[in-house]
């Protein structure tokens, strides 16, 4: 028959308790862990399923430009391109905000030929931050969506924009074209 001194109690008792602190922190790791699984899976799913890209003949790609700009033929778009550089930027300040349902944006770029649409929902366009600077919409290598901007487009001047047109641009280099419209 085996004694417990009255040193070695303490460990039996705090045992239990022991075993409930590590259930706790390898459920919480097991939580995180499937948490950025999750996160990652769905990103990429995302990624898939609002991102398309195929080889496209120029002519059947500018047939398609053409064809979605005329849906927008009857009001000007919010930004006006040439040659990648911003001519005018057509904001409304004074209109009601509505609502985004989605940003899709037409690309092609001749030397790899290319047609690329992608679509971004509205409320992933939300999270972008709503205040001074830190709240433009960036494209490198478009001014008025690059950092050096001295007054970048936000996504309050898509709001106030409303559905329709938001560039039509040709780029710097021939056989490139950005064609980005809301819904």
């Amino acid at each position: 028959m085996t004694h417990l001194t009255v040193e070695q109690a303490p460990a039996t008792i705090a045992s239990p308790r022991r075993r409930m602190w590590l259930y706790v922190v390898a459920g919480t790791v097991a939580i995180c862990m499937m948490t950025g699984i999750t996160l990652f899976i769905g990103g990429i799913v995302m990624f898939k399923r609002h991102v398309h890209s195929e080889a496209t003949a120029p002519e059947l790609a500018m047939r398609e430009f053409d064809s979605t700009a005329a849906r927008f033929a009857s009001t000007p778009p919010l930004i006006e391109l040439r040659d990648g550089r911003t001519v005018a930027i057509h904001r409304t300040p004074d209109r009601p905000r509505q609502h985004v349902e989605a940003l899709h944006l037409l690309i092609y770029d001749a030397d790899d030929g290319r047609l690329v649409r992608i679509t971004v929902p509205g409320w992933l366009l939300r999270f972008v931050p709503a205040s001074d600077r830190s709240s433009a919409i960036r494209i490198d290598g478009v001014e008025g969506f690059d950092s050096s901007s001295e007054h970048p487009v936000t996504f309050e001047d898509f709001e106030r924009h409303g559905p329709g047109l938001i560039i039509d641009g040709r780029g710097r280099r021939r056989g490139e074209r950005l064609l980005a419209w809301i819904e």
